[in-house]
């Protein structure tokens, strides 16, 4: 009886971690090599003027975008019109590939295509002509 007690228990336990974000989120972070050294950095103009990020193309093939802020600075006079959620949405459709928002500030694709850096690169400079910044 005490060891059903605990299955149960670890059971309910396991599915709050998972309601909470402690679970598995299809995540590919496993496909990016940890040791993985920078190939190539790419710069964006036209993105953040305070801040524009850096495109990163990797040694295991994989592409990090690092923005100096998320939201960017250009959202500081209205807040509620950057929607970071949107923003990763778009960014994905840009690459054409899964992108990871990694961290706070940085966005990743384990898989891109050949073209994924410089669509990125493209779309990051235009993206506030074209979302109304």
């Amino acid at each position: 009886m005490t060891q059903l007690r605990f299955l149960t228990r670890f059971a309910m336990l396991s599915w709050f971690l998972t309601l909470c974000g402690c679970g598995d989120n299809n995540s590919t972070r496993l496909d990016f090599d940890p040791n993985a050294s920078i190939v190539r950095e790419i710069a964006v103009v036209g993105f953040d003027v305070d801040a524009e990020p850096v495109i990163r193309e990797m040694s295991d093939g994989s592409i990090w975008i690092h923005f100096e802020a998320m939201p960017p600075f250009f959202a500081d006079d209205d807040p509620s019109s950057f929607d970071v959620q949107d923003f990763h949405d778009q960014l994905q459709s840009a690459a054409a590939a899964p992108v990871t928002h990694d961290d706070r500030e940085v966005f990743a694709i384990a898989k891109p295509t050949p073209e994924t850096a410089n669509a990125l690169k493209l779309w990051l400079e235009t993206y506030r002509k074209t979302n109304g910044g």
